[in-house]
């Protein structure tokens, strides 16, 4: 089994949509051609997939976040991640965050900051084991 990261292309729009309603669980997610274009062709913004056998089985939104504080060292921010329930304990989620923090040390970011919902228990587990903590 190989887990593929890479960028999202127009080809993972139905499957980033399937994700994206599991994690915010609403009639109102809608992923639009023009926003995979501007995320492909932006060198501060990632949509990434996790390709497992051709599948598309996850999904994380990093953004690189100029800063006043540090010069012009960014930080960055992970924001919509999420693993098909039925791909979970595989790999997936590590794989995504590996190549997130592959991503930020090549911005030399300051720090990573990571957005959850407190109702996803069971994924905060996960981002402790993964080394992110729960606290400011």
């Amino acid at each position: 089994m190989v887990i593929v990261v890479r960028e999202a292309n127009q080809n993972d729009i139905y499957s980033i949509q399937k994700l994206l309603e599991a994690l915010a669980q609403d009639g109102n997610v809608h992923v639009l051609k023009e926003q995979i274009n501007f995320f492909r062709d932006s060198n501060n913004n990632f949509l990434l997939v996790a390709d497992l056998s051709n599948s598309v089985v996850g999904t994380v939104q990093l953004n690189i976040c100029p800063d006043a504080m540090y010069k012009q060292q960014p930080y960055a921010l992970i924001e919509n991640i999420i693993v098909d329930k039925a791909s979970e304990k595989q790999g997936i989620g590590k794989a995504l965050l590996n190549k997130v923090e592959e991503i930020c040390a090549m911005h030399n970011c300051s720090k990573i900051m990571l957005l959850s919902s407190n109702l996803r228990i069971e994924a905060h587990s996960f981002f402790e084991q993964s080394g992110f903590s729960g606290s400011t």
